[in-house]
C-alpha cells in the first residue's frame, strides 16, 4: 500500500479502505497468492475487479446515511466478493483476479477479494498508475469489453450489466450506479482468458510497488529523502517545490474534482502551479501553461511527512504545506495514439493535449 500510494495520484481509494480490508483477510485467517503472468495457463479465466466512485452531494449522502441506519450492510470486502460470485454466473470461475489501476485501495482489492475465494492475483493491472475512469483501461485499448460487468452495492443490492455500446456506456452505467449508493459500489469486468490477459495488462505491478514501498519505507525509518530516492532508483522528476495554497475539492456525480495551488520555494520563488484533479491529479500548470499532463503519474509529496496527500482527506489541513511535485512518463501504451485519445487532456475537455515541458526544457538546457 506504500508503494502504490505514490502512483495513486492522489485518488486510487484510501488507504483506510485498503487497511480493512487486509484486516478482514488477515482475521479470516486466509493468505493472499500472487501470480506472474506467464503462470497463468492460456484457458485460465480472470476478471478485473474493483472499487468504482468517488465522491457525492451532501444531501445525497444524508438520505443515503438515514437508509443505512435502518438497513443491514454487507462488509465491504463481501460486496466485492459478490460481485465475483455473480459474474461468475454469466462467465466462469476464475482462477485469478486482476487491478483495475495501481492504488491504495483498488490494487488491494483483488487481493484480498481472491484470498477470501481460494484464487490467486496476477502480478499486474490495467493502467501502471490510478486513473477515475473504468474506460481508461489497457483492456479498453486491446478491446476488451468491460461487459458483461457485475456491480453490487453497499447494500448488497446487485445489477448485472449484460452489455454496452462500449466501454465509456460502461463507465457512464456504474458510475450512475455509485452515485446512487453513496459514492462506491463494488464492480468486476472484462472476464477474459489467460491467452488474452497476457496481451493486455501491464506487468508487474505488484512486483513494482513491492519494491517502492521498501524504498519508500527505508528513507522514512532512516531520515532519509523520500523526494530524492524517487527520483534516484524509480524515474520520477521534481517539477515544483513550494507551500500549498489552496486546495478546493468538490464532491459530487461519484467524482471528486477540483484543483490545488502551490506558491513556489526555494528554486521555484516567485512562481506558481495548479494541479487540477478529477478522483487524480490530471493536469499541472506552472505559472498558467500546462506543464505536465495525464497520461503521466503526478504525486504531491508532504516534505513533513514524506506521504502522498490525496483527494480523499480533509484537504483543508494541507494548507500551508511544504510539498514537491513529482511525475514520470506512464507506460508506453497509454502514448500511443489510441492510448492519448483514451487518456490526455482532451478526453477530459482541456482546449489541448498531452503536454510535456518537463523533459522539453530539460531536454533543451542538456
Amino acid at each position: 500500500m506504500v508503494g502504490a500510494e505514490i502512483l495513486g495520484c492522489g485518488g486510487g481509494g484510501t488507504v483506510e479502505s485498503g487497511r480493512q480490508l487486509v484486516k478482514e483477510v488477515f482475521e479470516s485467517g486466509k493468505k493472499p497468492r500472487i501470480l506472474d503472468v506467464n503462470q497463468l495457463s492460456s484457458e485460465a479465466t480472470s476478471f478485473v475487479v474493483s472499487g468504482v466512485g468517488g465522491g457525492v452531494a451532501k444531501r445525497e449522502l444524508a438520505k443515503l446515511e438515514r437508509y443505512a441506519a435502518t438497513h443491514k450492510k454487507p462488509t465491504r470486502l463481501q460486496t466485492f466478493v459478490d460481485a465475483v460470485h455473480l459474474l461468475s454466473e454469466l462467465s466462469s470461475e476464475p482462477l485469478a483476479l486482476l487491478a483495475s489501476e495501481v492504488g491504495t485501495g483498488n490494487l488491494m482489492v483483488p487481493i484480498a477479494t481472491s484470498a477470501m475465494l481460494g484464487a490467486a492475483t496476477v502480478d499486474a493491472d490495467c493502467c501502471g498508475r490510478a486513473k477515475p475512469e473504468v474506460a481508461i483501461s489497457t483492456t479498453t485499448l486491446h478491446g476488451i469489453s468491460a461487459a458483461p460487468m457485475a456491480i453490487v452495492s453497499p447494500f448488497g443490492e446487485r445489477i448485472v450489466v449484460r452489455s454496452t455500446v462500449d466501454d465509456t456506456r460502461a463507465e457512464q452505467l456504474v458510475r450512475a450506479c455509485a452515485s446512487a449508493s453513496g459514492g462506491g459500489v463494488a464492480c468486476a469486468r472484462s472476464a477474459m482468458n489467460g491467452e488474452t490477459l497476457k496481451k493486455s495488462v501491464i506487468r508487474g505491478s505488484i512486483s513494482h510497488v513491492l519494491e517502492l514501498g521498501a524504498r519508500v519505507r527505508e528513507c522514512r525509518d532512516k531520515g532519509k529523502s523520500v523526494v530524492e530516492a524517487l527520483q534516484r532508483d524509480f524515474g520520477f522528476k521534481e517539477i515544483f517545490r513550494g507551500r500549498v495554497h489552496s486546495w478546493v475539492c468538490r464532491s459530487r456525480d461519484a467524482f471528486m474534482t477540483g484543483y490545488l495551488t502551490i506558491r513556489g520555494a526555494d528554486a521555484y520563488e516567485n512562481r506558481f502551479m495548479k494541479v487540477d484533479f478529477k478522483n487524480e491529479y490530471l493536469v499541472a500548470f506552472l505559472d498558467g501553461n500546462p506543464y505536465a499532463t495525464c497520461p503521466d503519474p503526478i504525486t504531491v509529496i508532504d516534505l513533513e511527512t514524506q506521504k502522498p496527500l490525496s483527494n480523499w482527506s480533509d484537504t483543508r489541513e494541507y494548507v500551508n504545506r511544504s510539498v514537491a511535485v513529482l511525475y514520470r512518463k506512464a507506460d508506453p501504451v497509454w502514448h500511443t495514439q489510441a492510448g492519448l485519445s483514451l487518456f490526455s487532456p482532451l478526453h477530459f475537455g482541456y482546449g489541448f493535449g498531452y503536454t510535456n515541458m518537463v523533459d522539453s526544457e530539460r531536454g533543451a538546457s542538456e
